[in-house]
């Protein structure tokens, strides 16, 4: 799932018009701390002063939820601190042969939202607008934070602050993690395996509790889902089937097909991306625009 941000990166470089390497943050925050070690975001801010409070965007990104890092998506955040944005590309506990395992993700990007709801005022963000995009595991992930509640809220410093948020972008997510892949798609047996790793189990216990495609209510937030025709990793009647779960629920969904596989296929997809992204970031966001 990560030749995903590969092919990402190195079609948005030219469309930005830059040569150089990915950008760089203008900060990077410890928002927990796991078994002694940092979990952290990469924080990319508008260059232009606010005349008001900001919106802000959750980047999480792919991997199959065992790999990828969060610069993954500099580009995307450079992208959205131009656009008005205030974005945060997170980190969270990857899994492994040992550990890390499901609920480990959802705790840690929840915790991220609550982080930046908690600290909203250091960064003129309004916590009442903040949405996440992700791509792959990422999609997944985010979808989560658009139907939960907080799962694990025994921190007294973030207890005030909800987990979930205004809207979410997920880019051919897998929702339905009680599938035998195999029977989908030419790469089902491999996209198996990191499940089972997800889940600690080879029984698929607890799938459906992981599952975006079940989590689905009235509460849910609005959707822009992207998705491959020719996706050989996740079937995409996967985002199908939550569009119209979704929609019977009265909650507003677009899915938009892409003529390609797990990832764009070209700078025109690219380009429409970042085109729906935009608009329907506005309309659930409402971003202050940069001073020109």
């Amino acid at each position: 799932m990560s030749r995903f941000f590969i092919i990402l990166s190195a079609l948005l470089l030219p469309l930005a018009g830059c040569k150089e390497a990915a950008p760089k943050p203008q900060a990077t925050v410890a928002y927990d701390e796991r078994e002694g070690r940092n979990l952290e975001m990469d924080v990319y801010l508008p260059s232009a002063p606010a005349a008001g409070l900001r919106p802000a965007v959750l980047l999480v990104h792919g991997g199959g939820w065992s790999a990828g890092h969060r610069r993954d998506f500099s580009w995307i955040g450079q992208w959205l601190a131009t656009r008005g944005y205030v974005a945060f590309s997170t980190s969270y506990r990857l899994v492994t042969k040992d550990g890390n395992h499901w609920p480990a993700q959802l705790d840690d990007v929840q915790r991220s939202v609550r982080w930046i709801r908690a600290h909203a005022a250091d960064y003129q963000i309004d916590p009442a607008r903040i949405g996440a995009l992700g791509a792959s595991a990422g999609g997944h992930l985010v979808a989560c934070l658009g139907m939960l509640d907080t799962r694990d809220n025994s921190e007294a410093a973030l207890a005030a602050h909800s987990s979930r948020v205004a809207c979410v972008v997920d880019l051919c997510g897998p929702t339905d993690l009680t599938e035998d892949m195999r029977k989908k798609v030419p790469k089902g047996e491999w996209c198996n395996g990191i499940i089972d790793a997800l889940l600690g189990n080879t029984q698929r216990e607890g799938a459906r509790e992981a599952s975006p495609l079940y989590l689905v209510d009235g509460k849910s937030a609005p959707f822009l889902i992207f998705h491959g025709s020719k996706d050989d990793i996740v079937p995409i009647d996967q985002s199908e089937r939550l569009e119209t779960a979704l929609k019977a629920a009265g909650v507003e969904v677009e899915l938009v097909t892409m003529d390609s596989g797990h990832n764009f296929a070209n700078a025109t997809q690219i380009q429409e991306f970042m085109k729906r992204t935009e608009k329907f970031l506005q309309t659930h966001l409402k971003p202050i625009s940069p001073s020109p």
